[in-house]
């Protein structure tokens, strides 16, 4: 695949998770600043800094190496984010009693 075509496709990813975390923000204010919303929000951020770090490594800003160093920390940042969201959600779900 040229590196052209992998501009591309990274180019659009910075716009959608931008506006993933510009929502997930959102739903965070509606729900009281519910901490599932906070670290899902900081997830799209996340993301949106990886996807931004993936066009500057493609375009030539940035050399390969630094930019698989963004990658992997900010992947494993996510991973620990993703973690703490899921136990958030389940900590709340086991705390409302339906009978």
């Amino acid at each position: 695949m040229s590196l052209d075509l992998l501009v591309l496709f990274s180019a659009p990813n910075i716009f959608y998770f931008a506006i993933a975390s510009y929502f997930g923000y959102q739903n965070y204010k509606k729900t009281g600043h519910s901490g599932f919303w906070l670290h899902l929000t900081l997830v799209f951020l996340l993301v949106t800094l990886v996807a931004a770090g993936n066009f500057a490594k493609f375009t030539g800003i940035i050399t390969l190496s630094t930019g698989n160093i963004i990658e992997v920390v900010l992947g494993i940042e996510i991973s620990v984010l993703l973690f703490t969201a899921v136990y958030t959600l389940t900590k709340k779900h086991h705390q409302e009693r339906v009978f």
